[in-house]
């Protein structure tokens, strides 16, 4: 994801992009890396984070100088970065379905294993863009 999202916007020169990693335990260290992101990058426009934790990102700028003023991108539909959605904190969720991918992995198993059917290598899926508006109509259907 992160790979991939850097790939993107190297496309546009007038962009500047720092990546940081998220340690394995962002809760008790995410509030220093936020407050060091935002301290190395006083002009920042976004942070996009690449996974469920945006929650954690959420919570400090919510209660920081710089709520509502840095675009924040993320992750997964979990329960936490929905409230956070919700209250325009998080402005967009990228949503992978987990719930179709489960079905189609299983499915394709079972094609292969019980049906002895070809499968394909891989599986194409959309992407959801959820923000405020839509996300209380999201429901990925399997």
């Amino acid at each position: 994801r992160a790979r991939g999202f850097e790939s993107f916007i190297r496309r546009f020169p007038n962009l500047t992009i720092c990546m940081y990693d998220m340690p394995d335990n962002p809760k008790s260290t995410c509030k220093t890396l936020t407050e060091r992101i935002l301290k190395d990058n006083p002009d920042l426009l976004g942070i996009f984070v690449a996974n469920a934790n945006t929650h954690y990102v959420a919570e400090f700028l919510e209660n920081s100088a710089r709520s509502g003023k840095v675009l924040l991108i993320g992750y997964d539909l979990v329960e936490k970065n929905r409230r956070y959605l919700e209250r325009n904190i998080i402005n967009y969720i990228i949503s992978q379905q987990p719930e179709v991918q489960g079905y189609r992995g299983v499915y394709s198993l079972y094609r292969h294993l019980i049906l002895k059917q070809p499968v394909k290598k891989n599986i194409l899926m959309p992407i959801d863009i959820l923000t405020k508006e839509n996300c209380a109509y999201y429901h990925p259907e399997v």
